[in-house]
């Protein structure tokens, strides 16, 4: 049985590159599904994601600060700070002020608490877990129950599939 645990903002398994090298050297295009296992469960984190970010008012309109990535190593979600203009870090994890430019080309800020209408949540500040986030770590934390029973019965299903077409005995 695989050994997990909770590291940062997802679960680490330990073994698992180990494993998919292996699968590589064996067949690539089977290693190529065993990665598309873990695309589809970022896949799914992300459009969660997307759907949060959507229903917050102060985000950007375009969803491409929300990324993605699966490899051999792991799959995850990530805040890309390029896109969107910095205001994906905002919508994530909030801020104390709402920075401006002048007329005199100087950036001064402004409390949220003294404007008309809060722009951006309050920073909650970095807890234990998954931290704060307002949009990616509420998706991770609504999709980690099960992923890992899910993602296992998947690649248990591939390696069955391919060890059975070459042969090999089981007990």
């Amino acid at each position: 049985m695989a050994k997990t645990r909770t590291v940062g903002g997802g679960i680490e398994v330990e073994g698992l590159a180990e494993t998919i090298r292996a699968i590589g050297r064996w067949d690539k295009a089977v290693r190529k599904e065993a990665v598309d296992i873990f695309r589809d469960e970022s896949k799914i984190v992300q459009a969660r994601a997307q759907a949060n970010s959507r229903a917050h008012y102060a985000a950007p309109s375009n969803n491409a600060w929300i990324g993605r990535s699966a490899t051999g190593q792991g799959a995850g979600v990530k805040l890309r700070a390029a896109q969107g203009s910095g205001r994906g870090y905002a919508t994530e994890f909030g801020m104390h002020k709402w920075q401006y430019r002048t007329w005199g080309n100087t950036i001064r800020g402004t409390v949220q608490s003294a404007m008309r209408h809060r722009t951006f949540k309050p920073f909650l500040g970095i807890t234990g877990g998954l931290g704060p986030g307002y949009v990616i770590q509420p998706a991770i934390k609504a999709h980690l129950p099960g992923m890992d029973k899910r993602v296992a019965d998947k690649l248990h299903a591939l390696l069955n599939r391919e060890l059975n077409k070459a042969g090999v005995p089981r007990g």
